[in-house]
């Protein structure tokens, strides 16, 4: 009898075994399936969006600094239409980069959920998936510092164009005034500068000037000197305009002090947070290459293979590491402010890879046929194919 017991509780034993070791990869392939569907479709989403934005350092910066209406703003209804048409562009690529920033903060959720099912994967298929949730988050945050940065810049110019704009009101009213101190003269006119009321408020900040501070506080110091420079303006002109002639007076004072602080030197206009940018778009190209090794490891010892389970053999990464070879291109360019020789996809990633960081742990690996590359003497176009799909998305890095 007492056999019989132990036989049968080692039966049990061994089938409750058997039930967690079925229920333990059951669990480990719905772990894998739901994370390659969470990478695939992430990816691909940020990588159609980011493809489709519209480049500011391309398009916005170069036309403030080649519009010669923009520049000479000698005629007004010229300089101001130009402004107006430069801010309607402006617009698109902040409603842009705000979707796509939108995007990775969704998926950054998504990946922080599967992040508790990974963290319960035994043996080498666990640490792979914690590897490739953990670079994500840590590409994810990147992302948002970096986009931020750029949205920062860009809700700066937006702020510039409100500035360019009243400056152009400040001319209009001063060439309707002259020297004039006359009450009854200046109040006809003095509905003008309507628009600069706004700045006698000392609350007033412009749309995301606490954004724009965070990144560019050098600039936004130069914000505030116009702040104050428009509000003297307002605030003697007001006088002016009811009589209060001895107090405007002594607030021209404050007009000419301010006035002589809000030079703004453009040619390094938005260059404060280029080296911190640079770090983080370079610990972005170690993540990146880094999460690809972990998904190459895990296709090429065929880990994706389960009994009776479909195959988890379905990941993007070489759509993810042609757009990552755009990228360092970028990246090679801002250390060495040189643009690649190569013609060929292999050409190019050999002489990308004499910057740091290196990505020798993948270079070799990439499957060539997902990325078509032109360099041709105005650009350097990059088409990145999903071979699963056979969707096409398109990059480029124009040569200043």
């Amino acid at each position: 009898m007492n056999l019989i017991k132990i036989r049968n509780l080692l039966l049990v034993f061994l089938t409750l075994f058997i039930l967690l070791f079925v229920g333990y990869k059951y669990f480990e392939w719905k772990t894998f399936t739901d994370l390659a569907n969470a990478y695939n479709s992430a990816w691909f989403s940020e990588l159609k969006l980011s493809s489709g934005l519209v480049q500011p350092g391309v398009d916005l910066y170069d036309e403030i600094s080649n519009n010669k209406n923009l520049n000479q703003g000698k005629d007004v209804d010229a300089f101001v239409t130009a402004v107006n048409d430069t801010q309607t562009k402006l617009n698109i690529v902040i409603n842009g980069q705000e979707g796509y920033l939108d995007q990775v903060g969704q998926d950054k959720i998504m990946f922080s959920n599967l992040q508790r099912g990974t963290n319960l994967l035994l043996g080498e298929r666990g640490d792979l998936a914690r590897r490739i949730v953990g670079d994500q988050l840590s590409y994810y945050q990147n992302e948002q510092t970096g986009n931020k940065s750029t949205l920062a810049g860009l809700y700066g110019l937006t702020a510039l164009f409100t500035i360019w704009k009243d400056n152009v009101v400040v001319k209009q009213f001063s060439d309707a005034v002259g020297s004039s101190t006359d009450a009854s003269y200046i109040s006809k006119y003095f509905s003008e500068l309507a628009p600069l009321e706004k700045y006698s408020s000392s609350g007033f900040k412009f749309e995301h000037e606490d954004l724009i501070k965070e990144y560019y506080p050098e600039f936004t110091n130069k914000i505030d000197n116009y702040k104050r420079y428009f509000a003297s303006y307002y605030a003697a002109e007001k006088d002016f305009s009811v009589g209060n002639t001895d107090t405007a007076k002594l607030e021209i004072q404050s007009v000419i002090d301010n006035w002589a602080n809000i030079s703004i030197d453009y040619s390094s206009i938005f260059n404060e947070t280029n080296s911190s940018i640079l770090d983080e778009e370079k610990d972005t190209l170690k993540k990146v290459s880094d999460q690809a090794v972990a998904i190459k490891d895990y296709k090429s010892k065929k880990l994706y293979k389960y009994p009776l389970l479909p195959d988890i053999s379905v990941w993007k990464e070489d759509l993810v590491l042609c757009q990552m070879y755009d990228f360092k291109t970028g990246i090679y360019h801002s250390i060495t402010s040189k643009y690649p020789n190569a013609k060929t996809v292999a050409g190019l990633i050999s002489e990308i890879s004499t910057i740091s960081p290196k990505t020798d742990n993948v270079d070799n690996r990439f499957d060539k046929s997902a990325m078509k590359f032109v360099n041709s003497d105005k650009k350097l176009e990059f088409t990145c194919i999903d071979k699963y799909s056979k969707t096409k998305l398109n990059y480029f890095i124009t040569k200043n």
